[in-house]
């Protein structure tokens, strides 16, 4: 039982800013279809009579079961890479800002036009927390914390912690941010590594993947054809 929870587990919170119910009721739909999927293949050794490949029908409906589930987690890794990229942006132009606003106006200046499509929703709820409520330590932590990004929660919590701070502090705390803003910066370039070798690992199975289901057509065609 235990491995059965452990093959069939699946961690649906990490999808919950952008699987809506709708959108929910879609993938359980969809993961029916893809585990029923093999069950063709199942009425072609009926109508054939030949049950010699059907040890392997449990592992094509398990893996047609988990499809969907793959594809929502490389959505959610797509996020986070655009997040992780979208960051540094972000904090660059809050220094500008800083020099002439306090903390809580850089933070709404800093929502125009030019502010990255992966954090601009996140930033407007921030604002309108901070705005409600300008105390809220919460809204600070809670900003883009879904995407759990190394050493920037550091950066919200001295974003909070410098608020009551002068200008001329506040310039000389700031210095300190790039520390924080460095462990993004590499996982950036970590992100953007593992994408390329993801890119020529994926290449590389689909040329080695093309001969095999040949192989195997090949292999089928007498027990497939023959009545």
């Amino acid at each position: 039982m235990r491995l059965l929870r452990l093959l069939f587990y699946e961690n649906m919170d990490k999808f919950a800013y952008f699987l809506h119910e709708e959108e929910q009721a879609k993938y359980w739909k969809l993961k029916l279809i893809c585990a029923c999927i093999p069950l063709c293949g199942l009425g072609v050794m009926v109508v054939r009579g030949s049950f010699h490949q059907v040890v392997w029908l449990p592992f094509f409906m398990y893996a047609g079961y988990k499809v969907p589930y793959f594809m929502l987690s490389m959505r959610h890794t797509q996020n986070c890479n655009e997040v992780v990229a979208a960051i540094p942006l972000w904090v660059n132009q809050l220094y500008a800002l800083i020099e002439k606003n306090t903390i809580h106006n850089a933070i709404v200046n800093s929502l125009d036009e030019h502010t990255p499509a992966a954090i601009g929703q996140d930033l407007t709820y921030l604002i309108e927390q901070i705005t409600l409520h300008p105390d809220n330590k919460d809204a600070y932590i809670g900003f883009l914390a879904r995407y759990q990004i190394e050493g920037f929660m550091d950066i919200m919590l001295k974003l909070y912690e410098f608020r009551s701070l002068s200008k001329e502090k506040l310039k000389y705390e700031m210095r300190h941010l790039n520390e924080s803003l460095g462990k993004i910066e590499a996982m950036k370039r970590q992100n953007r590594f593992r994408n390329e070798v993801f890119f020529g690992d994926t290449c590389t199975c689909f040329i080695l993947f093309i001969p095999c289901v040949y192989l195997t057509l090949i292999s089928l065609m007498p027990s497939l054809f023959t009545v």
